[in-house]
């Protein structure tokens, strides 16, 4: 299994910025196949809001829809925890 980690930004439906943080998306196939996936994301900044996030924007500026399947505050870092599903690959920044 493969491992994509990046730092990333947390967006929300309408491309505003949420908050940010590392990114740890797990693919089962390897990073060059089309699969659905499972990723982490610890944000170290993160805006507050009532509609969920809807996507990352990653270094490289390709974006990755998001669907949050858990959202907690971790108890040893104060950093808050996202779980999601995703289908990989991030779309470049021209299809975004």
């Amino acid at each position: 299994m493969a491992v994509f980690k990046s730092a990333a930004d947390l967006l929300g439906a309408e491309g505003q910025s949420l908050g940010a943080g590392m990114v740890y998306i797990h693919l089962p196939r390897g990073l060059e196949r089309a699969q659905d996936a499972g990723g982490t994301m610890s944000l170290k900044s993160w805006s507050p809001t009532e509609s969920p996030p809807a996507s990352l924007r990653l270094v490289d500026g390709r974006r990755l829809p998001i669907r949050v399947s858990r959202d907690a505050l971790s108890e040893c870092s104060r950093n808050r925890v996202l779980r999601f599903q995703a289908h990989w690959p991030p779309r470049s920044a021209s299809e975004s």
